[in-house]
């Protein structure tokens, strides 16, 4: 059983980290949360929920959580016909997919490397084909292509930029922090790995607006 408390707190630090104003949820929001949890939707969905409505839509238009609802309650699956259509009609919806199809060209016309080029024409090529689908999970399928990305690209870099980027992986692994679980562990991991790709290998998250 979840404890209400640690429920609301985790899923509020998260959506003010993502929106970036405010210092806490407005009464209207809280009694939302509690709602989600009646129902049975669990927090990794709703925290799942919430990163796709900031990675689709205009983070100036969301002011509260009620403005990701319809993202939320997709994940669960309870109104998922409805919601997914209101969705994919969106204007946000097209502006997403025309950015990271835009990202995906600024890589690619700037790349030398064939390899790299054409590890970077198979994303774009997967990102085109969800443009076009009628897969209700396709948010899953965004975030499952990010983390393949980012997992995948390490193996295209040189000799030199593969043995310094596995020795800022190892003193990452060694500065010791302390982690509740293997899984927080990992994920730590990973969002160590995609940052240090970012910041010294491509420039930004081809993912993201």
């Amino acid at each position: 059983m979840n404890n209400p408390s640690t429920f609301i707190k985790d899923i509020e630090q998260f959506f003010l980290n993502l929106s970036q104003k405010g210092i806490m949820l407005s009464s209207r929001d809280y009694h939302l949360v509690m709602e989600w949890m009646e129902k049975g939707i669990s927090k990794e969905q709703i925290l799942s929920g919430i990163r796709n409505a900031f990675q689709i839509k205009d983070i100036k238009r969301i002011r509260s959580l009620d403005d990701c609802r319809e993202f939320v309650e997709l994940e669960d699956g309870t109104h998922e016909t409805t919601n997914y259509k209101k969705i994919k009609t969106s204007p946000e919806y097209n502006n997403y997919f025309v950015q990271v199809i835009a990202n995906f060209k600024k890589l690619t016309d700037r790349e030398n490397n064939q390899e790299l080029l054409n590890f970077f024409n198979v994303f774009n090529d997967k990102v085109k084909y969800l443009i076009n689908s009628n897969d209700n999970e396709i948010f899953q399928q965004i975030n499952s292509l990010e983390d393949k990305f980012f997992d995948k690209f390490p193996k295209y870099l040189n000799k030199n930029e593969s043995q310094n980027y596995q020795s800022e992986l190892n003193n990452f692994i060694s500065s010791g922090n302390d982690y509740i679980n293997e899984k927080a562990k990992n994920k730590a991991l990973n969002n160590f790995s995609k940052n240090f790709i970012i910041d010294n290998y491509i420039g930004f998250n081809p993912f993201e607006l």
